[in-house]
């Protein structure tokens, strides 16, 4: 908060403040308490998972400290727009990571579940096989996230534009968010098709273990 003053005021402006950040790219002062938080978490969320993809060689699942470097890189220049409020190019170098990251975490989601369905033998549910789940699902988050990183881009590119920029971002947040709500939705039931299949399976080989037995003892 900057104060000035002014002989137009009553008291010479003395009781008069000027919010630079009202003015600001993002239009306020991030709070520098909660974002050292963040960008602390997400370093330690990437440090963890590396070392749990190299013990257990999911090479597959990388993305998820890869996106975790994105927003730690993010959280980065977002403390530093305290000091350059104004600044374009800092207001670009945390906008672009932090849009990119969830879409690596999506993406992450998505090949989880269909990995999940073919160990489950879960092979179609409706129109959604494995190779659907991932694909499509990432293919449509692909497009949110270009739709965002234009709206950056077009943010990025004046601040007159900011506004209009801003509005675009809002609405590729919002059919990724669409999305990911599917996508939800589709896991509850593939999950419910999992342990259905699971006691499926249990009951049957119990049945199977019950009759043999019975066998036994009549030969017996």
């Amino acid at each position: 908060m900057n104060s000035t003053t002014n002989d137009a005021y009553p008291d010479g402006g003395a009781s008069y403040t000027f919010d630079i950040f009202q003015y600001s790219i993002i239009g306020y002062d991030p709070v520098f308490s909660l974002n050292l938080i963040a960008l602390i978490a997400f370093g330690l969320f990437a440090v963890v998972h590396i070392v749990l993809n190299i013990v257990h060689r999911t090479w597959y699942f990388m993305i998820l400290p890869v996106a975790a470097l994105l927003e730690l890189f993010g959280f980065i220049f977002r403390l530093r727009i305290h000091d350059h409020p104004f600044d374009i190019a800092t207001y670009v170098l945390f906008a672009i990571p932090v849009l990119i990251a969830p879409t690596l975490i999506a993406a992450a989601d998505y090949t989880l579940v269909s990995i999940l369905m073919m160990k489950g033998r879960v092979s179609r549910v409706g129109i959604f096989s494995p190779g659907v789940v991932r694909y499509v699902f990432l293919v449509v988050d692909i497009l949110s996230f270009l739709i965002q990183g234009a709206g950056g881009g077009i943010s990025g590119a004046s601040v007159d534009l900011v506004e209009t920029g801003s509005k675009i971002v809002l609405a590729g947040l919002i059919l990724s968010l669409a999305v990911f709500i599917f996508f939800m939705i589709i896991s509850i039931y593939i999950h419910y098709k999992i342990r259905h299949s699971s006691s499926s399976s249990s009951s049957s080989y119990s049945t199977t273990t019950n009759t043999v037995n019975d066998v036994n003892d009549d030969k017996k």
